[in-house]
């Protein structure tokens, strides 16, 4: 599901839309997954971290090191943009 979807090869949107499109999702994600299953979803925040950080890199054509920072700025900046940020988890 997250890996097949399309948006993360359009550099030309903005993270806040992408929050928009995943923000429903990952609450009930956490909702559930986070009563039955803890590690699946440990598992799947951080491939969505992974994600942003490998769509950050090709969006500013940056490296690995310099696009984790810039997510880190950008979560640090907005802590409440993802649902998964603003909930505590990962």
């Amino acid at each position: 599901m997250i890996k097949e979807m399309k948006i993360w090869r359009n550099t030309k949107v903005e993270i806040s839309e992408i929050s928009k499109l995943f923000n429903a999702k990952l609450r009930g994600w956490i909702a559930y997954y986070g009563k039955y299953s803890k590690r699946s979803l440990r598992n799947t925040l951080l491939l969505i971290d992974r994600k942003l950080v490998k769509w950050l890199g090709k969006k500013h054509k940056t490296g690995y090191r310099k696009a984790v920072a810039k997510l880190k700025t950008i979560r640090q900046g907005n802590p409440e943009l993802f649902y998964h940020w603003k909930a505590g988890y990962s």
